[in-house]
């Protein structure tokens, strides 16, 4: 039974004969799921942020005034190119960097995990169609030439093994043909031994030259790993973790006002994530207002923020910015997880209560 219409009819039971036992498998469910949802709340704020991460790293490797950018004049553009076209069904890469004088644009795909590759390089080229359909488009919005593209996996060192097979067995097999379609390039992040970006150059490819940059000099240097030292300040994404954008909200509000930040309105909301520092995208302005807004509803929604005149009052009170951050994460996994735990169970329990009154007719 779809959860919203299993709402509806737990609502109609409740108004009926059979309120006591519907309210008591609700709360045996409940008391059942909770912890349950609760463990997927905190498993998806975790692979989100591993995510951000990633994406921090390629964008972190070729920051404005770092080694890189000197030694190759690639730099990080925008995080997200076309994330403001997804309502026209528009997939978006993680990051843009280019060489601006050479016309390069190397547009990366941040993954944390890949269960499959399959289906994930079908997403890459799916990917690669819409952007390489609306490049004379990015070339205006980001005032940087991308003559020539370039298209990467990014991911943890523990997962390009089966990547790397999976691309060279398509292309084996003719699935995929690197003489018509954009060959895929792989950087791997390794942790273990200072932070560094690396490139895979070795893929088991008929022409090794497939898995190498255009500019040999770049090639040269992500293959032997680059390690991240300047590393640019970034709040979130577009594409954050809800959670994560309200933390980069409030510590950007904090930092221009300090205080306490119990109330504040929707237009502070709306600067603070409409600044390139916290969302680093070329559309930031236009979307910064979108991001608030639908930021405010969701808080709302969970009773974190209540709106009153024209403030917007959070539920959550701390004397110091990082207790309330902290205590902003807790109260959101809690009420994500009751919620989503009351809608299962709502469901359960009204199979239940009509089950029983089917076998007593």
């Amino acid at each position: 039974m779809p959860e919203e219409a299993a709402s509806s009819r737990f609502d109609e039971l409740l108004a009926s004969g059979f309120a006591s036992q519907l309210l008591a498998a609700e709360s045996e469910e409940l008391e059942r799921l909770l912890p349950s949802e609760r463990s997927k709340v905190d498993s998806e704020l975790e692979r989100q942020k591993r995510h951000d991460d990633l994406l921090t790293v390629a964008a972190s490797a070729f920051a404005p005034g770092g080694r890189l950018r000197r030694e190759t004049g690639y730099e990080f553009i925008t995080c997200e190119p076309l994330v403001e076209l997804k309502e026209q069904g528009c997939k978006s890469f993680d990051v843009l960097v280019a060489n601006r004088e050479q016309g390069v644009g190397i547009f990366p795909e941040c993954k944390s995990s890949i269960a499959n590759p399959g289906p994930e390089i079908g997403d890459l080229y799916a990917t690669i169609s819409d952007l390489e359909s609306r490049v004379e488009y990015l070339e205006k919005r980001t005032g940087v030439p991308l003559k020539r593209r370039e298209y990467v996996f990014c991911v943890p060192a523990g997962e390009f093994d089966g990547l790397s097979r999976a691309i060279a067995q398509k292309e084996e097999a003719g699935e995929v043909d690197p003489q018509k379609q954009p060959p895929i390039k792989i950087w791997y992040v390794n942790k273990f031994e200072g932070l560094s970006l690396s490139l895979l150059t070795q893929m088991r490819r008929r022409d090794e030259k497939l898995s190498q940059h255009l500019d040999p000099n770049l090639t040269r240097i992500l293959a032997a790993g680059y390690e991240i030292a300047d590393e640019l300040s970034v709040g979130c994404f577009p594409s954050s973790h809800p959670l994560v954008k309200a933390s980069a909200a409030l510590v950007s509000a904090h930092r221009k006002r300090g205080g306490d930040l119990s109330e504040f309105s929707l237009g502070e909301l709306e600067e603070a994530l409409s600044s390139f520092t916290v969302i680093p995208h070329y559309d930031i302005n236009n979307l910064g207002p979108r991001i608030a807004l639908e930021l405010s509803n969701h808080l709302e929604a969970l009773g974190l923020l209540k709106r009153k005149d024209a403030k917007l009052v959070l539920q959550v009170k701390g004397k110091s910015i990082e207790t309330v951050l902290k205590r902003l994460e807790k109260s959101y996994a809690e009420r994500k997880a009751e919620n989503s735990a009351r809608e299962r169970a709502r469901a359960v329990a009204v199979e239940k209560v009509l089950g029983r009154y089917r076998r007593f007719e």
